[in-house]
């Protein structure tokens, strides 16, 4: 096991870039936090105990309210052996994929336990969203969990299957393509969330325990549009239909409240 970490960790700082060291507490924090993230990753990838189990998935997320609410979702579905939810490095899509790119090299010159990467970003005012797209779709076992425009979408498909009532009211200057992107206002959407979710905040662990009876309904209600990530809409359900794949999830896990 020693000898499996020692390897990852120089597999993965040398494919990262060396960043110039910042004194501030919040920064040392986060950076020691990340650190204790990938040698969870590390444990996750390496055997142990005796543990050879293949097919494992790992999802990098953009944020902490997509990390509650898989983790949530995992450890009620006694999953958390076979699948391992991650706060990416960076909230930036493309460097998104960049992780899922070097677990996935560290893993297919050792033990080859993982059968897929799933990346989970929003559209929101992302530069290099459709670039990270563009690079995920060039490796079979990355594949990408998408909202447009924001995660809270998935949360208001299980309340709603109709969206007349969404348009394009922004409009951000993109720097690497040098054009106006006219997007749908994430901000808006969150609104809309809370007059279905009473008190809604980012970041809460109850949010899946709050949802999980409608479920089912958001897979469904979200079927109009999980391959455009261009347009409104989103490819949540497939991650969760592949999680409910993996770990064989019987329907009436979703009637459950506690």
């Amino acid at each position: 096991m020693k000898q499996c970490n020692e390897v990852f960790q120089n597999f993965y700082l040398r494919r990262t870039k060396k960043v110039t060291p910042i004194a501030k507490p919040q920064a040392i924090m986060a950076k020691r936090k990340q650190e204790i993230e990938n040698q969870k990753v590390i444990n996750f990838l390496c055997s142990e105990n005796g543990n050879v189990q293949k097919d494992k998935i790992l999802i990098l997320c953009e944020g902490y309210t997509e990390v509650k609410y898989f983790s949530s979702l995992v450890e009620k579905s006694d999953g958390l052996e076979k699948i391992k939810i991650k706060k990416g490095k960076d909230v930036d899509p493309l460097s998104l994929v960049g992780e899922a790119k070097r677990y996935l090299s560290f893993d297919r010159t050792h033990e080859k336990k993982l059968s897929e990467v799933w990346i989970v970003f929003d559209r929101d005012n992302h530069y290099s969203y459709q670039s990270a797209l563009e690079k995920a779709s060039r490796d079979s076992q990355i594949k990408v969990a998408w909202s447009n425009p924001c995660f809270e979408f998935w949360f208001l498909l299980h309340f709603r299957r109709k969206f007349d009532d969404f348009s394009r009211t922004k409009s951000v200057w993109n720097p690497t393509t040098n054009e106006f992107e006219h997007l749908y206002d994430s901000k808006a959407c969150v609104s809309k969330l809370k007059s279905c979710i009473q008190g809604y905040k980012k970041s809460d662990m109850s949010t899946f325990k709050n949802l999980r009876t409608r479920t089912l309904k958001a897979i469904e209600n979200s079927s109009f549009n999980q391959s455009d990530a261009n347009e409104l809409g989103s490819s949540v359900g497939l991650l969760i239909q592949s999680i409910i794949d993996s770990l064989v999830i019987q329907d009436d896990f979703w009637n459950k409240e506690d």
